[in-house]
């Protein structure tokens, strides 16, 4: 049952220093895992580079 209560819950900020090592190390290589799955597929690299040329386009004066 999904709970109706949308108080805000306080949150405890965390930064990298609090976390262990090992824990820093899984999330880089998952993070590594999808960049690769993503880049992979030339599709994705195509929508990227034109993503970064509209958004270099957005920059220019």
């Amino acid at each position: 049952m999904i709970s109706a209560d949308t108080t805000p819950k306080r949150v405890s900020p965390v930064t990298p220093a609090d976390l262990p090592e090992y824990v820093k190390d899984n999330l880089a290589r998952a993070l590594i895992d999808a960049a690769r799955r993503f880049y992979s597929d030339p599709e994705n690299v195509r929508k990227f580079e034109e993503w970064k040329a509209r958004k270099a386009a957005e920059v220019a004066p």
